[in-house]
């Protein structure tokens, strides 16, 4: 009986620990959705729903009609606007915590849960919840699915089972139909492939069927409403100077506090892997990649970040063995000090009663008092719009186009035109900017209060203000009253 006790007391505790890692992670996941883009994802999911047809061309901006929109969401559109018809934002959110959980416990190896994967908060609290904060977004799909192709390659290398291999072609065939970032996990597929290959030169067979499933893969990805086009906009939007207005893809200050202790942490990770030698050279290719990315783009940070972490853990195998006398006594402090933090954290309660207002009230600074003012009003014309603002004017009025939104970034026409070029000069007061801004002889101006063109048109030209709270204004243009 006693022995019975003594070997069920350390199961009971490890599955305590699994249950408080899995609580405390899905907590610290649960934001209240704050995505910028989330108007036009809702409105092309409802077009689809609508109309049994995919959003095509440019149909929500009066800039660039003819313009062929590669949407490489779009699968994405039509599974997020039944959700939010289903059940709201606290779906969405719901949603958004169980990807990135289980994304989480996919990576994770059984061998490493039960002691350490309470630890794997310490890189994901630090470097994933500033970049994963916005609730259920697009990325969170590539999120997951970068998780499964890691889990797929991990199962095939330690099985040799062709099953889990050949799962890449499918699992890439939705991916490509979801996000674009397909072309990220094909480039993680092939570094590890690569590194496979070297290790095992002599078994020839088996380096075969991995490379077969590649390929599949990647013709895979060509089964789309867009087909090659889609690898083509990828390519043409990475290389765009416009590009440097996406804020995601800008690193983060490379001398700030928190890029200087991203810096320490890939150091611990090469001197673990040189050191102890335990990580696959395809698993060292993958990371020496990824951390060069996350480096220049802080939206790679997160993957980085997410394939990392069975690296991490094993790392602290050493630490358990050299201080084993307090090693319960850090987990138990560990969790106590997570748990504390959750408690504190108002992200996960403010996720179950989210409103349009609220919403509103995050950093997108829109307003749901405008939406019902245009409405009333039935404001009709041509629209100069705030960029943060254009989205969900897509959704909540869709009686008139807008000027710009967070798709059109790095549009551009024939000969080079860029309609965010127009938007910057105008809206912050460039050379030229009060020709421009009359050139395109604008009805109304919908702006947030901070930017330079409000101070103008209210203070020096005088346009009249017809609404106005503590966020934004919307001026008329005089000579159209």
């Amino acid at each position: 009986m006693h022995t019975y006790v003594n070997r069920l007391v350390p199961l009971v505790k490890q599955h305590i620990f699994l249950l408080l890692f899995t609580l405390i992670t899905f907590l610290l996941f649960l934001y209240p959705v704050s995505d910028a883009d989330l108007g036009w994802h809702l409105r092309c999911g409802q077009f689809f729903w609508e109309n049994k047809q995919i959003f095509q061309g440019n149909q929500f901006s009066f800039l660039l009609p003819d313009y062929q929109w590669i949407n490489h969401s779009w699968l994405f559109d039509v599974i997020e606007y039944p959700l939010y018809e289903l059940g709201g934002f606290t779906l969405l959110s719901l949603v958004g915590s169980i990807l990135l959980l289980t994304s989480v416990w996919l990576v994770i190896p059984s061998s490493l849960r039960k002691q350490y994967s309470i630890f794997s908060l310490i890189p994901l609290v630090l470097f994933t919840t500033p970049l994963l904060n916005t609730g259920f977004k697009s990325m969170y799909i590539s999120f997951l699915l970068t998780a499964l192709v890691w889990k797929l390659l991990y199962e095939y290398t330690a099985s040799k089972q062709d099953r889990y291999v050949f799962l890449l072609p499918l699992l890439f065939l939705l991916w490509a139909n979801l996000h674009g970032q397909f072309m990220v996990g094909l480039g993680i597929v092939g570094l590890y492939a690569l590194g496979h290959t070297i290790k095992i030169k002599h078994q020839t067979s088996v380096d075969k069927k991995l490379w077969l499933a590649i390929g599949l893969s990647i013709l895979a990805t060509l089964i789309t409403p867009y087909g090659f086009k889609l690898y083509e906009n990828t390519v043409l939007h990475l290389q765009s100077p416009l590009a440097q207005f996406i804020m995601e893809w800008q690193p983060w200050e490379y001398t700030s506090p928190l890029m200087i202790l991203f810096y320490c942490y890939c150091a611990w990770l090469g001197w673990y892997m040189f050191k102890y030698r335990k990580t696959s050279l395809g698993e060292v290719l993958v990371l020496l990649a990824l951390s060069v990315l996350a480096i220049k783009a802080r939206r790679m940070i997160p993957f980085f970040i997410l394939l990392s972490l069975p690296v991490f853990l094993a790392s602290l195998e050493g630490l358990k063995k050299q201080y084993a006398h307090v090693w319960q006594l850090v987990i138990y402090a560990f969790i106590g000090i997570l748990g504390f933090y959750v408690i504190l954290q108002p992200n996960w309660r403010n996720s179950f009663h989210q409103s349009w207002d609220t919403y509103c009230a995050s950093e997108i600074q829109c307003s749901e008092a405008l939406i019902q003012f245009l409405k009333t009003q039935q404001i009709k014309g041509k629209i100069f719009n705030a960029y943060r603002l254009g989205s969900h004017l897509i959704y909540r009025y869709p009686e008139e186009k807008v000027f710009i939104d967070g798709r059109m970034t790095v549009w551009q026409d024939s000969r080079g035109w860029a309609p965010i070029n127009d938007y910057t000069t105008i809206v912050y007061a460039g050379n030229g900017s009060r020709e421009l801004f009359y050139d395109h002889n604008f009805d109304y101006v919908i702006i947030n209060r901070q930017y330079p063109l409000a101070t103008i048109l209210q203070e020096t030209e005088r346009w009249p203000m017809i609404y106005y709270d503590d966020k934004i204004i919307v001026f008329q243009n005089p000579s159209k009253q």
